[in-house]
């Protein structure tokens, strides 16, 4: 009796070191098939913005290229003829020209606006610091700085709920989401 315990132990211990190199494999070709559909799309939202990719953004370098690539978008869809596409391109550059001065003008007031929130903040607390005894100080310090920390981890969430979102919206575009009543 204990021999035939032993051969059937054994074959079920075969059998099941065969079903764990399966399932191990099975996870690995998972794995692999996965990371294959992504670099598919990632290759695709490439290819869709002309070759350019940065980072997750596509990234046109110049306004002349800007108005290149807007003129042969506007060719293919309209069958334009060489004349209208000199005219449809020096139109289109002068806006991307415009739109890169726009874009560096808001960039230097943003900077600006930024400066100047800082020298306010950093007066008032001058200010607040004169009034309060150095216990007061202390805890006001601790209190900057619990608030700074929790700005900081509301913002990390925030970033990454915004980019769930947009990956679960890149997957619906084009149906209607349909929600049962609560």
């Amino acid at each position: 009796m204990p021999l035939n315990y032993l051969l059937v132990l054994s074959s079920i211990l075969k059998t099941h070191r065969n079903m764990k190199k399966t399932l191990i494999a099975a996870v690995l070709l998972a794995g692999l098939a996965t990371s294959g559909m992504a670099q598919e799309k990632a290759n695709r939202v490439q290819a869709r913005h002309g070759g350019q990719f940065e980072k997750g953004r596509n990234r046109i370098e110049s306004p002349e290229q800007q108005a290149r690539q807007a003129t042969d978008r506007l060719d293919k869809q309209l069958s334009l003829t060489d004349k209208q596409k000199s005219e449809v391109y020096k139109i289109n550059l002068d806006r991307s020209k415009n739109m890169a001065v726009a874009r560096e003008k808001a960039q230097k007031q943003r900077l600006q606006q930024l400066k100047k929130m800082e020298s306010e903040r950093a007066d008032n607390d001058k200010k607040l610091n004169r009034v309060l005894n150095s216990e007061q100080q202390a805890k006001y310090a601790s209190l900057k700085k619990s608030r700074a920390d929790k700005f900081r981890d509301r913002k990390g969430r925030s970033e990454k709920n915004q980019r769930n979102v947009a990956r679960r919206d890149s997957g619906n575009r084009g149906r209607v989401a349909v929600r049962p009543g609560k």
